[in-house]
């Protein structure tokens, strides 16, 4: 039923959430009923996951689907199939709906695994790939994690104990309760993620324990496990295009679509901290109406405007609006555009009806990573969601194991 590998990848490449077609629009995966929580399932647990995708086309294809067992580095592995997997074999995704009365036509396809037929026999990172049936085109992939709850973690977030930081940063201290699960060799054998509001952009890998007893690992550091705390993220809705929310501030009906523009942010590295209810950058497709959302919300296009006066800055950066939405990529589709005449960068995105949570980051074109100091700011106080995985390395099976996991939010 399923197909767990077909895509020929060089192992030395790390895969990661990718959108590689145009028409593929508003991804999700989740556990089943649970939209707002990060892709995390439980090893014969007895949950599942949930997947939705539209494609923008009227005509139906036919989609499926393919799984993969990661490292814990993200990199397929090559064990036999039969060695992670309870059912092998190609599946298609079995719910497809037209959309119902919209004006951008769409395809909106959904599933959920595993099913009595299938079950994961491993927990670890896996990658769901999605194809065309017809064209075999690879249309995007996500990773997902299966766990197991062998340990247990106890965690203490606080604005950051180094001077330094102690404004801008938060830092998260974990320790690792191993409760008679044998460790060896702690720092060799086990290997901890931490990720800030589901991001894997600036998660932190790989810290070493700090202090190590016979019963429980400490992971306690003043630099090496900080994250920038940021700001309470930017948010709109749109779900009811004839009331519109108090972020819009114009909205019009051009030539096949509705259009709406959001009134202009400016930079807020210099302000004071600002409380404000947030998604933590999810988003979630709905309707104003008690309709399907997955299938009578419809695309409309969203000016967003940053107030930017440093044209010299401007020059030098690359500005993106991102958020869960877009899955954090970086690419042509969410690249603001300078306006040196209103001195402004301005952005124009197709998004479905709904809830979003978004922010502005930017990337030095000399400097690979995304920041978001000099147009959100970053305060110590800001409420975020930390997820912790801790994975073993299984020496005698040969794979990154899944044996803990914990989810917190800070609160100040």
């Amino acid at each position: 039923m399923f197909a767990l590998h077909s895509v020929c990848i060089a192992q030395s490449q790390q895969v990661e959430n990718t959108v590689f077609s145009s028409k593929v629009a508003s991804v999700q995966m989740f556990p089943s009923g649970q939209p707002l929580q990060s892709p995390i399932i439980q090893l014969l647990g007895g949950t599942t996951m949930s997947v939705h995708f539209d494609y923008l086309d009227s005509e139906i294809s036919d989609m499926r689907y393919e799984i993969q067992l990661c490292t814990k580095h993200w990199v397929p592995v090559t064990h036999s199939l039969s060695s992670y997997a309870k059912s092998l074999g190609t599946h298609y995704f079995d719910t497809i709906q037209n959309s119902v009365n919209t004006h951008v036509p769409y395809v909106h396809y959904s599933t959920s695994f595993p099913y009595d037929d299938f079950e994961f026999l491993l927990s670890g990172n896996y990658i769901f790939r999605v194809f065309n049936d017809y064209t075999n085109e690879l249309l995007f992939q996500l990773r997902f994690m299966v766990i197991e709850q062998l340990v247990e973690l106890t965690t203490n977030i606080r604005a950051a104990t180094n001077v330094m930081y102690r404004d801008t940063h938060q830092e998260v201290d974990v320790d690792v309760h191993l409760h008679g699960f044998k460790v060896h060799d702690p720092v060799r054998d086990m290997y901890l993620v931490y990720m800030q509001n589901g991001r894997w952009d600036n998660a932190i890998h790989g810290l070493k324990p700090s202090f190590i007893s016979a019963d429980k690992l400490q992971y306690d550091y003043e630099r090496e496990n900080l994250f920038e705390a940021g700001a309470e993220y930017h948010h709109f809705s749109c779900k009811n295009i004839y009331a519109p929310h108090v972020q819009v501030n114009e909205v019009f009906f051009n030539q096949s679509q509705f259009e709406l523009s959001l009134k202009p942010h400016k930079s807020e590295t210099y302000s004071v901290y600002a409380s404000r209810s947030d998604l933590n950058g999810r988003f979630l497709p709905s309707f104003e109406r008690p309709n399907d959302a997955h299938t009578d919300a419809d695309y409309v296009r969203v000016n967003f405007i940053l107030n930017y006066p440093n044209t010299f800055a401007a020059d030098s950066i690359d500005m993106y609006v991102c958020g869960h939405f877009n899955m954090w990529q970086t690419n042509e589709a969410n690249r603001m555009t300078y306006n040196f005449e209103k001195k402004q960068f301005e952005a124009s995105l197709i998004l479905k009806q709904g809830y979003y949570d978004y922010l502005f980051a930017y990337r030095d074109k000399r400097n690979y990573t995304l920041q978001t100091f000099e147009t959100m700011g970053s305060f110590s106080q800001t409420k975020n969601e930390y997820e912790i995985l801790v994975y073993f390395y299984d020496m005698i099976h040969d794979y990154d194991r899944i044996i803990g996991y914990t989810r917190v939010l800070s609160e100040y």
